[in-house]
């Protein structure tokens, strides 16, 4: 896990930018979070980067698709069914 607060503006209202990199052993995302308070900033980072790295995960899911039959396969099978 890495993470990295930096300040994104200047003054009294400053906005604090903080990256967090997580993984889960598989692969890793990384993710950001901008706010006036770090903590808030550092909460968005974190859950930016878990719905990036489920969104990640939930794409890369094989699905298992049956090739079609073959035509000598189909054409036996329908035999073998009448």
């Amino acid at each position: 896990m890495r993470y990295e607060v930096e300040a994104a503006s200047q003054g009294l209202d400053a906005l604090g930018e903080v990256t967090i990199t997580i993984g889960d052993g598989t692969m890793a995302m990384q993710g950001r979070g901008l706010a006036t308070d770090v903590i808030e900033a550092s909460a968005r980072a974190y859950l930016n980067a878990i719905n990036r790295l489920y969104q990640k995960k939930s794409m890369t899911k094989t699905v298992s698709v049956k090739p079609a039959p073959r035509r000598k396969a189909a054409k036996r099978a329908r035999a073998a069914r009448t």
